[in-house]
């Protein structure tokens, strides 16, 4: 056979096989490198540090699944059972969801609780929006004349507002987010129109009472809705979704979620806690855990009758996640 059938019957068919195949692995690893920098290039050039907004979408999805967190579900279920039998908790909720894939998992995620001082991130979802639709709205000032939920705060604030002095709403949200001020939420609250606000929880699907004080009205599931679209700024535009995902990072409270997550990975989170009508006490704390590439969230609602157990309970469940997240992460990596 002549050298040149030969090559156009062997050879060349190999060499765009063997071209074909480096052209792909190329692409492959170009496409795999691409994701996992994603997420840093995509906070980076929009100066966000908090939010991904550009995560809606569905660009590269066969390698974002590759990625993604396997549900874990079932031994979380077992650690929350050990929580129980040590008498720590008497019930709990835990809800979590990849922020970078949009898998997720839930246990006991449609039940109700009373939400509490969880509300104070719709409170400052509501002056942000209304930021957005009037400008300026944050600066105008009023004076603090003694309003207060009458709530008994076990975690008690640090800082509050004080009677006679002038404050910005937006120096009195920096209060109810940071500090967790039943004050400062006071004052907030008595200057919300109640149209508008019922509005926010419609539009999420969520069916309110007339009294939200008095009522288990919120599942984990629905809470969690609530962060996400922060960080998916969804809801609020970029800059004051970027803004309210900063602040919930200031929080003081550190007996739930943050209490177990190493130092200098930022936690941006929410706690709440109330006594029902029945002596049960509830705590929950629910917020978003700023892993390395790979952020998640994490809801977890207790009931018991020990807040400081309760806290403990919270941490355990909270670090059993992180330390789950940690090792997939670092295998798939491999």
């Amino acid at each position: 056979m002549p050298v040149s059938q030969i090559i156009k019957t062997y050879l060349l068919p190999l060499s765009i096989l063997i071209l074909g195949i480096v052209i792909g692995y190329s692409i492959k690893e170009y496409a795999d490198n691409t994701f996992l920098s994603l997420d840093t290039e995509i906070r980076e050039n929009g100066n966000y540090q908090y939010i991904n907004p550009l995560l809606q979408c569905d660009m590269g999805h066969e390698y974002i699944s590759k990625y993604a967190i396997s549900p874990f579900d079932s031994r979380v279920s077992d650690a929350i059972n050990k929580e129980k039998i040590d008498n720590n908790i008497s019930f709990a909720s835990v809800y979590f969801r990849d922020l970078n894939n949009g898998s997720w998992f839930g246990i006991n995620e449609n039940e109700k609780f009373r939400p509490a001082s969880l509300l104070k991130v719709v409170i400052m979802i509501y002056y942000f929006r209304l930021e957005e639709q009037k400008p300026g709205s944050l600066d105008k000032q009023f004076v603090y004349n003694g309003e207060d939920l009458g709530l008994i705060q076990n975690f008690k604030p640090s800082h509050q507002v004080e009677i006679g002095k002038k404050y910005s709403i937006r120096e009195l949200i920096e209060y109810m987010i940071k500090y967790s001020d039943n004050k400062a939420t006071a004052k907030l609250y008595e200057m919300i129109d109640g149209n508008k606000f019922i509005n926010i929880f419609s539009t999420f699907g969520i069916h309110t009472p007339t009294n939200f004080s008095d009522q288990e009205f919120l599942t984990i599931k629905q809470y969690a809705s609530f962060f996400r679209v922060l960080f998916n700024a969804s809801y609020v535009r970029d800059d004051l979704s970027e803004k309210a995902l900063s602040l919930l990072t200031q929080t003081e409270f550190r007996d739930g979620i943050k209490g177990s997550i190493p130092g200098g990975v930022d936690v941006s989170n929410k706690f709440g806690e109330v006594i029902l009508d029945s002596g049960v006490k509830e705590l929950n704390d629910c917020g978003i855990v700023y892993y390395p590439k790979k952020p998640y969230l994490i809801c977890i609602m207790t009931r018991g009758d020990d807040f400081s157990k309760m806290s403990k309970s919270i941490q355990k469940i909270s670090k059993f996640v992180y330390d789950e997240v940690d090792r997939q992460v670092k295998e798939k990596s491999i």
